[in-house]
Order: structure tokens, then sequence, then C-alpha cells
């Protein structure tokens, strides 16, 4: 690191940037001692007197930056969206746009408060949870297929099933607190999250 921004300093207008992006589920799911080499990457940047920053830290210190219009790339088979855009999996996006379509709407109004407002945010909680694309990585690589199935379809049942109940004005506080116990991720969230 140290040799590569020596090298840039004095050619650039600003100090250089070295980005270095990992997926973050390397740490911890498929490369156990992930954790250990993070820890060891930041001890010898410190040693080498490097910074390491966010990039919001990064555009803080230099708010002009040269735009850049990114090409549709992924680390997936081919360099392309094709491991979750394949006939096998194909339907799972279009299901998750038609669900974040119904949410929009509310997520505008800001309805937040009461037994209405939980639902709808659960409901978010559940697109969030849909969206995950190990399901349509599993699908498209044919290992526990059942499974991926199953929680795509549970997520986007559940979903379906709180907006129906928000509409109608029928949500039931018991299936509600059984659905938020089941998935309880992000307890911080909020509808706000879903315009933003």
């Amino acid at each position: 690191m140290k040799a590569r921004t020596d090298a840039l300093l004095g050619r650039m207008d600003r100090d250089p940037l070295v980005v270095a992006p990992y997926d973050a589920e390397l740490f911890g799911h498929w490369w156990f001692e992930g954790p250990v080499f993070l820890e060891a990457l930041f001890r010898e940047a410190a040693a080498a007197g490097l910074s390491v920053v966010t990039p919001a830290d990064d555009l803080q210190e230099w708010p002009e930056a040269q735009v850049v219009s990114p090409v549709e790339s992924s680390w997936g088979e081919h360099g392309h969206a094709s491991m979750w855009l394949d006939p096998v999996n194909d339907w799972i996006p279009q299901a998750l746009y038609g669900c974040a379509q119904m949410l929009a709407p509310y997520a505008r109004l800001e309805r937040s408060a009461g037994l209405e407002g939980r639902a709808l945010v659960q409901a978010f909680r559940e697109l969030l949870l849909a969206q995950s694309s190990d399901f349509a990585f599993i699908l498209r690589s044919g290992t526990v297929t059942a499974y991926a199935r199953a929680r795509v379809q549970g997520h986007l049942s559940a979903f379906l099933e709180l907006i129906r109940a928000v509409r109608a004005r029928t949500v039931d506080p018991v299936r509600l607190h059984a659905v938020e116990e089941r998935d309880a991720l992000f307890p911080d969230l909020t509808l706000a999250c879903f315009r933003d």
C-alpha cells in the first residue's frame, strides 16, 4: 500500500486514495479468518502511516471528485448479473419491484405510528429480507434450492399479507407480533429508510 501511495504522491491534485473493496460475507461466512486479516491490514496501514477511511470520510475531505459512470459488473459468473437473472430465478426481481411499488405510497406518507405503522415497517423488513442475493444465487447454482425458494416466497408472502392487512385496516396484533419476532432484522428500521 505504502509503495503505491508514494508512487502517486505529487502526481495528483489530491492525496492518493487506494480503494480495497471486499464482499462483507467473506468475513466470517466463507472466510473465517477474515476479521483477523482485516485487523492485520489496519495494523499494517497504521504502521506505515496510512489513514484508513470510509468513502464518506474521503468525500468530506475532498468534496470535488471526478464524476464517473460505472459500468454494470459483478463478481458473479462472466462478470455480469446473469447469475441473478437466470430463468430459474428471474421471477425474483419482478416480484421485488412489484412489492416496492406497493410500499412506496405508504413510505411517502410516513405512516409509522400505531399498529398499521408497525405492519408497514415489518413489510419493509420482509422486502429487504427477500432481496438477499444469496437466495437467487442458490437457485441458479442448484444447491439447496427448496430452502432458497421457500425463503424468498415466505418473505414475499409475509410482505403481501401485511400490506393487504394495512389496506383493509385489519392488522392482527398477534400475527404481526409473531412475524416481528420471527424476522427481527434491523430493529431501528423506519419507512424513512425506504425513501432514502
